[in-house]
């Protein structure tokens, strides 16, 4: 499953960077309307807050590291 979420925020990724938004302020800025040019679909916003999150806390490669998920289940994070 840890693969598959992955892929998952992988896939959200690289439909941001393919419509234009590459960069975190362009991730911050995301809004509603810009999924109708992004392509992300109702099942991936879920990721995609996620993602505006670990941007704004400076945490993108956490984020696609899953190391929430890590420290949750008695990981250790590396900051």
């Amino acid at each position: 499953m840890k693969d598959l979420d992955r892929k998952d925020k992988l896939r959200v990724l690289g439909k941001l960077l393919d419509s234009g938004f590459d960069s975190e302020k362009k991730v911050m800025d995301f809004g509603i309307r810009d999924m109708m040019v992004s392509g992300i679909r109702n099942d991936e916003i879920g990721i995609l807050l996620e993602l505006q999150e670990a941007a704004k806390n400076h945490k993108v490669i956490s984020f696609l590291a899953d190391e929430k998920k890590k420290n949750e289940s008695g990981g250790t994070e590396n900051d």
